[in-house]
């Protein structure tokens, strides 16, 4: 799904079986690359978020909010994980099916696999909690019998004083923490697994694409444009 005015990231097509049909303008993994500070206006992924484990998410929702301009907005859509199971048990093995690949990727290849779920309520605490403002969602559908739902959030950078990185990394360890199932030893250990590979994240120093102003967007190889509600 090329858009554009933007600057679209992906993978190369020979990395996928949508080979040929992506076109991006950057062949990139779109976690190695980074931009300045208070630049772009929006950064749009399309079914992509979902592919990122939940500390990695944490940890590039951070560093992409410093990248707007104050008043810039991110808009993510994934599938929607409570629209997906939705009336699940009531439904047919074939179409059961075709929701659990909606919600756990198509699985051909490495980057087909989705890591983490995502919905409007989870999107909400979570960019909510990171110091993203105006916070709206909306659905969509992969499919035209409506089987297969996706949520599209919108958030922005607030024109004022947001919050600092401290706070929003103090912040998004507490919302790993919710992931924890009790404060047991094997728990805790898991728990400092994540914080390493977060705090990793947060620490490092991708490549800059050199933007001077614009929008950015990522999406997989497999992405094709939704129907809209």
């Amino acid at each position: 799904m090329y858009r554009r005015g933007y600057l679209n990231v992906d993978l190369s097509p020979e990395e996928s079986v949508a080979g040929g049909k992506s076109r991006p303008d950057l062949e990139s993994d779109v976690t190695k690359v980074s931009c300045p500070s208070n630049t772009l206006v929006e950064i749009r992924l399309h079914h992509l978020f979902e592919h990122f484990e939940r500390a990695e998410a944490l940890a590039l929702l951070i560093r992409w909010y410093h990248w707007l301009r104050p008043g810039g907005h991110v808009t993510i859509e994934t599938p929607d994980f409570e629209g997906c199971i939705a009336n699940f048990t009531d439904r047919p093995v074939g179409d059961q099916s075709v929701i659990l690949r909606h919600i756990f990727g198509s699985q051909e290849a490495p980057w087909a696999q989705h890591r983490d779920g995502w919905s409007p309520n989870r999107f909400r605490c979570v960019l909510g909690g990171l110091g993203f403002t105006r916070i709206s969602t909306s659905r969509t559908y992969s499919d035209g019998r409506r089987l297969l739902p996706n949520v599209t959030v919108k958030a922005y950078r607030s024109n004022g004083d947001g919050p600092t990185r401290e706070t929003q990394i103090s912040n998004a360890l507490d919302i790993l923490r919710q992931s924890m199932v009790d404060d047991s030893h094997n728990e805790q250990i898991l728990f400092g697994r994540w914080r390493s590979l977060f705090e990793a994240l947060c620490t490092s120093d991708p490549d800059p694409i050199g933007s001077n102003g614009g929008a950015v967007q990522a999406m997989p190889p497999e992405s094709a444009p939704s129907a809209p509600e």
